[in-house]
């Protein structure tokens, strides 16, 4: 669905009821065996048919599409007939093995005014032309019920008007309508609900609570605000809602704004991400150019692009594949692929270290490019390592690292806390909020839940909803003259003499810019001053067992538009 994504932080405008934490369980229910998601892609077939597209994408191995055939084009006068390039495309398609999951959503001008149906009527009607459907094409495999309903973008009228806290309601009987009939006609048609705009906690779990899981296959999630490290425990959040435990996942939705290379790699760590949280199925947005900025697999000519290399690539030889979580440390992200005993594939990246591989081992880029085996290092982006015949691409054996410098990652170690005011397990930093001498938690938020917040889960004040943080940015604020700091706070478990690197950006609009203080207990302040523009700060810090490195970030005189990117990473020298 076409979209404007330019925000790394989407904010909810109208929030849901919060969700307490003492609700979520303590673990996630990891669900089967994981293997590699399949792959699929977002056309646009059902408002534009461009055959020399589809025969290219089909030609190319590409089988399944996300789509639509709109019922305003099949219902005339209560005349329905499937008669026109944009409503027997599936046809076109089915030829040449082509399958599809159709994303049912929009009204109809003749029923419920042309809004978002909410009426028995006007939702009878619109689970009949989604029943109808599914019966003239038997290469529908799937039918996905509403897309992005917690935004405001795709609904209408009343559904809209009713606010954000009621349309989980309104979904879930459009949801279980469409459900009931489109199995009736068609037994065993695999059945999607939520289709959220990002990962937002209150509204999934409102949607779980009023029986959705009744009616629906799996959930789908658009985690496009999800940073791509992070995914992991953002959907660990959500499988720990109440209701979720083992709910089958498809990403119905995910893409990238960058270069076409930043995108083709963004695809792969993303497709490694989501086959270790389990998800089933991943539908890359968009296959051709919308004008929305987002890197797509093919010009609108059909000429592919290396985001569409990356596609192909996972399609070709690592879908299907049972995966291993293979990370041998927080700062290293692994997929291996394949038996777990010899695994013939590894997707790799991180911390900065080098890389030596077994000869016979070939390492490519996320475009499948080869790369030379001397001097590989590891970095921000992925190497897929392969093995030929009965090799294996095994770490630790085969593909071996060189030693890990990074002691402690404020943004690779980001999780959130099990119990209000506690430390996240496996976080080496305490992180809370700080007004003069009050300490103040920043506890596990579900996302969007309060106005100005991420729709994903984070970390917030529960008495201030303009102070919170994720992995990678935080949001000040000031209750009167009494700035409100955001602390991170390391205590070493032994000693250590390391560099701290701490990389601080406040945004354009900050009006006065934001302090920093770095200090360790009983040693010298290293850094205190105001910060108007990006910096990258490398320290030198020595500290004894027990000693505390702390990093404060305020607000300057206003805390209007303090928002700074932020990343602390300890290295030994």
């Amino acid at each position: 669905m076409a979209r404007a994504m330019s925000m790394r932080l989407r904010l909810a405008l109208l929030p849901l009821v919060a969700l307490p934490l003492a609700a979520l369980a303590q673990e996630a229910d990891p669900g089967p065996e994981r293997v590699g998601p399949r792959l699929a892609a977002a056309s646009n077939f059902g408002q534009g048919w461009l055959p020399g597209l589809a025969e290219a994408a089909l030609a190319d191995g590409l089988t399944d599409f996300r789509d639509a055939v709109y019922w305003r084009n099949v219902e005339r006068g209560g005349h329905v007939a499937f008669d026109s390039a944009v409503t027997a495309w599936p046809d076109a398609v089915a030829a040449d093995g082509g399958t599809l999951s159709l994303t049912v959503n929009n009204g109809h001008p003749e029923h419920d005014g042309g809004h978002t149906p909410h009426t028995d009527a006007g939702i009878a009607a619109f689970a009949a032309n989604a029943a109808a459907t599914v019966a003239r094409f038997p290469n529908i495999h799937t039918v996905e019920v509403g897309n992005e309903w917690n935004a405001a973008n795709f609904v209408s009228g009343p559904v809209l008007e009713d606010g954000l806290d009621r349309r989980a309601w309104h979904h879930m009987r459009l949801l279980a309508e469409t459900s009931a009939r489109v199995r009736a006609v068609r037994p065993g048609l695999r059945v999607l609900g939520g289709a959220t705009h990002s990962i937002p906690g209150p509204y999934i779990a409102e949607l779980l609570a009023l029986g959705a899981r009744r009616h629906m296959d799996a959930l789908a999630i658009h985690p496009y605000t999800t940073p791509v490290e992070q995914l992991g425990p953002h959907i660990d959040f959500l499988r720990r809602l109440p209701g979720a435990e083992g709910i089958d996942l498809e990403v119905t939705e995910f893409g990238h704004a960058g270069s076409d290379a930043d995108a083709a790699d963004h695809l792969l760590r993303s497709w490694c991400q989501f086959a270790l949280a389990g998800v089933s199925r991943a539908v890359w947005y968009p296959l051709h150019p919308r004008g929305d900025g987002l890197a797509a697999l093919y010009t609108r000519e059909g000429v592919r692009t290396v985001v569409g290399d990356a596609h192909a690539l996972i399609r070709a030889e690592l879908a299907g594949e049972t995966v291993t979580d293979a990370a041998p440390d927080p700062f290293t992200h692994a997929c291996a692929l394949g038996p777990a005993e010899a695994p013939r594939h590894l997707v790799i990246w991180g911390a900065p270290r080098d890389v030596w591989l077994a000869p016979g081992l070939m390492a490519r880029d996320a475009t499948g490019a080869a790369l030379p085996a001397e001097g590989l290092t590891l970095s921000d982006r992925a190497l897929l390592i392969s093995a030929p015949g009965d090799g294996a691409a095994r770490l630790g054996d085969t593909v071996r690292l060189g030693s890990q410098r990074v002691l402690a990652d404020s943004y690779e170690q980001y999780d959130f806390p099990r119990e209000a005011g506690a430390q996240a397990p496996g976080d080496p930093f305490e992180r809370y909020a700080r007004a003069g001498a009050r300490r103040i938690a920043l506890d596990t938020r579900p996302g969007q839940d309060r106005n100005g917040v991420p729709w994903f889960p984070h970390r917030g004040a529960a008495e201030d909803a303009g102070l919170w943080m994720t992995s990678d940015t935080l949001v000040l604020a000031r209750w009167g003259d009494t700035p409100l700091e955001i602390v991170h706070r390391h205590v070493a478990p032994a000693p250590v003499e390391a560099v701290l690197e701490a990389r601080l950006a406040p945004v354009a609009r900050s009006e006065d810019g934001v302090t920093v203080r770095i200090a360790v207990d009983g040693g010298p302040v290293l850094v205190d001053e105001t910060l108007r523009e990006e910096r990258v700060y490398a320290l030198p810090v020595r500290l004894a067992e027990g000693a505390a490195l702390e990093i404060a970030v305020g607000p300057g005189g206003t805390a209007r538009g303090d928002v700074v990117g932020y990343r602390f990473t300890l290295r030994r020298p």
